[in-house]
């Protein structure tokens, strides 16, 4: 995993840009690291939303789809063990902080055959994401299916200020349901 985390030097007051990415990559590789440790199963690890885009925001979610074959059962059970592991990368997200981001966990876990099933947040994900982990191109799949869907719904994303929707392009100045039957 090292191969993916490029060092960048600790600046000295405000931190760069190019750094928050550098140290979030680094942070994010651990979690994998320590997933794969935890025999998980872990199938894909997706970093979406706003701290996937280029410029990071100084307070925003590390939003974080992760998907494994062998979940507990129990979705309780499921986040006490990402919880645990997520506490013990607090000390990386300290030195975020102490550069002025106060950048926190905001973790979906899924099963596989969960993950197979349609959420609308595979439509951001085909815009804003970054995987970490892809067992066997499940994750380039995922997005890609999601991708082609959309497309055949003819939907694009709208937005407006710090809030977004997506919509067929003839119906853009209106909320619609989508039908998902054939994701």
């Amino acid at each position: 995993m090292t191969n993916l985390i490029k060092v960048v030097a600790e600046p000295t007051e405000l931190a760069s840009v190019e750094w928050v990415r550098a140290t979030l990559d680094a942070l994010l590789a651990d979690y994998v690291c320590r997933l794969l440790d935890q025999g998980v199963g872990l199938v894909g690890f997706i970093q979406f939303g706003s701290t996937a885009k280029p410029a990071i925001k100084t307070e925003s979610d590390i939003d974080l789809l992760i998907i494994g074959d062998d979940l507990p059962e129990d979705h309780a059970d499921r986040y006490a063990l990402f919880n645990n592991i997520e506490a013990t990368l607090e000390a990386q997200l300290a030195t975020l902080q102490s550069k002025g981001f106060w950048l926190q966990f905001s973790t979906i876990v899924r099963s596989r055959s969960e993950a197979l099933h349609y959420s609308p947040l595979y439509l951001d994900m085909t815009i804003y994401q970054r995987t970490y982990y892809s067992r066997e191109g499940f994750v380039e799949r995922l997005i890609e299916r999601t991708r082609c869907w959309a497309a055949r719904q003819q939907l694009v994303r709208y937005e407006h200020g710090l809030q977004w929707y997506w919509a067929p392009v003839e119906n853009s100045t209106q909320k619609v349901r989508i039908d998902t039957s054939d994701w």
